[in-house]
């Protein structure tokens, strides 16, 4: 998965850089159609805000943001919401693929 990061109003440090790939890299076990993300890191009045969009080849692309005091932490939110969010949509695919199952059985089953 390629991670493009973006820093308004800060500078991107090292440590944010390895925060950044060691919470995100972990993404690729919840869906193997993630081609590529997009997080964006910005300071606001004292608001530290981390948001990612991440691009999603068999699916809609999924977006998430987090505001916190400290980046870390917002970093963290973050990653949380974003993994509930492919959670969810494996859930729903997953759902569909059976309910699909389940029509042809009973076509089958009718014939």
């Amino acid at each position: 998965m390629n991670v493009n990061l973006t820093g308004q109003g800060l500078e991107l440090t090292d440590g944010l850089r390895s925060r950044i790939e060691e919470k995100f890299s972990k993404l690729e076990r919840f869906s193997d159609h993630i081609t590529g993300a997009h997080v964006i890191l910005s300071l606001k009045d004292k608001q530290q805000t981390a948001e990612i969009t991440l691009n999603i080849a068999k699916g809609k692309d999924l977006h998430a943001e987090a505001t916190s005091e400290d980046m870390y932490q917002s970093i963290d939110e973050l990653a949380g919401k974003i993994e509930r969010q492919l959670l969810k949509q494996k859930e729903k695919a997953m759902t569909a693929e059976r309910k699909q199952g389940q029509e042809i059985r009973q076509e089958e089953e009718e014939a």
